[in-house]
């Protein structure tokens, strides 16, 4: 067999390349999630309770996954972590660059299947999108701004 022609691919260019999600799509670090838990927006879901953290970067938008025992089995925590990131990898267009999500897998909460997350990710991350943009929500102060401006004395 020729070193061109077919076979197994080589090590060095798997045969997935283009469908891999890389390291820097992913929240990996603790400080990462936690700084996303304190500062993101909550959307609540079905299956999941959905973190939106912007970071405020032009870096690429990245997705972590939180699956609890309570969830299920080793099998099915791994299931729903791969369901969910499929849904980032396939519709990466739909999340906002320098954004962080975080899903939370709710309690004996199992998705029924890839479509039953994406089916609920993508339209809450368009209406999060369309509430950022409107004109009310740009430009004012939030509760934690005006709370911090009052102690301060202002």
């Amino acid at each position: 067999m020729s070193a061109s022609g077919g076979g197994a691919p080589s090590a060095t260019t798997p045969a997935n390349a283009g469908e891999s999600l890389p390291r820097e799509e992913r929240v990996l670090n603790r400080g990462d999630f936690l700084v996303a838990q304190s500062r993101g927006r909550r959307l609540h879901g079905e299956n999941f309770v959905w973190i939106v953290y912007a970071r405020g970067d032009e870096l690429p938008s990245r997705i972590g996954v939180t699956v609890s025992r309570k969830v299920g089995n080793s099998v099915v925590r791994h299931k729903v972590k791969r369901w969910v990131r499929e849904v980032f990898r396939r519709n990466k267009s739909a999340f906002a660059t320098g954004t962080d999500v975080i899903a939370i897998a709710r309690e004996a909460k199992v998705p029924s299947s890839f479509d039953a997350v994406r089916d609920e990710i993508l339209p809450l991350l368009a209406a999060w999108r369309d509430r950022a943009r409107s004109p009310n929500r740009q430009g004012g102060t939030g509760a934690r701004e005006r709370s911090d401006a009052k102690h301060r004395g202002r």
